[in-house]
């Protein structure tokens, strides 16, 4: 076990570095989605979207045969092509149709229809976005929404487009069919009219879309059933409408786009309900802390933590985290991401086993160091560490070409390539990469402690192991697991 310890450090970065370099490094790193024309409830929008597809991707990935991870791990790397900025991931229909990659369709090159392309560009938002038992066959919005701006390019024809409830059975039901005109495939999209099912099950609704001789469906969204949700969501905002702003009115925000207009978010409805009626942290419960700033961006400035589920016996009192690690969001996420779908479990359970308070922040919230300032008033007298991965990773790269140094205790970088010495600080690091170069070791540079781990696939279908990769070298730490500092 090393013997490293955190202690003051000093920047070796030289004085004479160019700041233009920084400057073009910050250009490799995409732009957030957000910045789309139509604002940010498409970015939040599209952020949800991505995740859910991600989520799907990486529970298949899992199952998967060498092979099949083979293929999609050439297809992923052949869509992006050699000049993909630092930490891009795949756009939303690269991502949908790597699924189908994976499982054989479209041969080993992706190729699918232009109608196929238009169905993976598209997402249906229900409108209320969850469900009372008491809601049986009550009529329900189906915003039909083009969540790619290709959307408008891929279809030129009129079409008929179908929605179907399928069960778990897989029992099938037609609930609304009708023919559509090509310039319908545009933001805002346009809607439908259906009812829910006559029973409460683990229903998902399909979109189906035929032009021609050609029919392509869609992916299934899960409905979610939540007894009692109107009457709880009413007691939550009569609770909260007279108090000072905080991370549960986010919540409650969540919950009204929700109910309202179908908004999704990564995480569930019932876990935001739960989280509000809980009233405070519980160990284990993902919660938003607002970070001040600017009220105008509010959402964007919100700390998503949980808290580890550890207790030194059972029925006793949970205990203190021993650190926290803060994760930036990847631009194409939202920071409650991190904690939901195969990734998120990982994460879960790794911060379980070893007792971290898990942090989530957008990348672009606030600078690092301010981040990592206000962690540390939520837990004093414990380490902080930054984990960075995506396009995160690229910003904290140049963050640090320029000398900012997010004045974390422990710093892991995961990203297609590794990182100079010369720009790191003085603490331990992890380079996590999928170079073949990459072996396992610990180097020991002017005092730091800069260890290599190599990932078994690229950055973006690592994520499940990334958690795993983390612990292994968080365990070697000495000193850190304690809190001393």
């Amino acid at each position: 076990m090393s013997s490293h310890r955190p202690e003051p450090r000093r920047s070796r970065r030289p004085s004479s570095w160019p700041t233009a370099c920084a400057l073009a490094l910050l250009c490799l790193a995409p732009a957030a989605q957000s910045g789309d024309p139509q604002g940010e409830e498409h970015g939040r929008h599209l952020r949800a979207v991505y995740a859910e597809r991600q989520f799907h991707l990486q529970q298949s990935f899992e199952e998967a045969s060498p092979d099949a991870r083979m293929r999609l791990e050439s297809y992923l790397g052949e869509a992006l092509g050699d000049g993909a900025p630092l930490g891009a991931w795949p756009n939303l229909i690269t991502l949908t149709r790597g699924a189908r990659v994976l499982a054989g369709a479209d041969e080993a090159t992706g190729d699918a229809s232009d109608l196929q392309a238009l169905v993976d560009s598209i997402d249906v938002e229900l409108a209320p976005g969850c469900f009372d038992p008491a809601m049986l066959g009550e009529p329900v919005i189906a915003r039909i929404y083009p969540a790619d701006a290709r959307a408008a390019a891929l279809s030129q024809r009129s079409a008929r487009v179908s929605l179907l409830w399928l069960d778990e059975a897989g029992v099938e039901l037609r609930a609304r069919s009708e023919p559509v005109a090509d310039r319908v495939w545009v933001r805002p999209g346009f809607n439908m009219y259906l009812r829910t099912p006559e029973k409460v099950g683990d229903w998902r609704l399909v979109l189906e879309v035929v032009e021609g001789e050609e029919a392509v469906r869609s992916g299934p969204i899960s409905l979610e059933w939540i007894p009692g949700f109107r009457r709880r969501f009413d007691a939550a905002y009569a609770r909260l409408a007279r108090r000072e702003w905080s991370g549960e009115h986010l919540l409650l925000e969540g919950l009204r786009r929700r109910l309202g207009y179908g908004q999704r978010r990564a995480a569930t409805a019932l876990s935001f309900l739960q989280a509000l009626e809980a009233e405070g942290p519980i160990p284990g419960m993902p919660r938003p802390h607002l970070f001040p700033g600017d009220v105008a961006a509010v959402e964007r400035r919100m700390l998503w933590n949980r808290h580890p589920l550890r207790r030194s016996s059972p029925g006793s009192e949970p205990l203190l985290p021993v650190a926290a690690i803060v994760l930036p969001s990847p631009s194409r996420l939202d920071p409650d991401a991190l904690f939901e779908g195969p990734a998120g479990e990982a994460w879960r359970r790794e911060a379980d086993e070893r007792g971290w308070l898990l942090v989530s922040v957008a990348m672009d919230a606030a600078p690092l160091a301010d981040v990592v300032a206000e962690v540390r008033a939520l837990l004093p007298g414990r380490a902080v560490g930054l984990v960075a991965r995506g396009d995160a990773a690229a910003k904290l790269l140049a963050d640090l070409l320029v000398g900012r140094d997010p004045g974390a205790d422990f710093l892991g970088l995961c990203a297609e390539q590794g990182a100079s010495a010369k720009l790191l600080p003085e603490v331990p690091v992890l380079l996590a990469t999928p170079s073949p170069e990459t072996a396992g070791g610990v180097d020991r540079e002017a005092g730091s402690e800069i260890s290599r781990a190599p990932l078994p696939a690229s950055p973006f279908l690592s994520e499940t192991e990334l958690p795993a990769i983390v612990g292994r070298w968080f365990e070697r730490l000495e000193g850190l697991a304690s809190g001393e500092r």
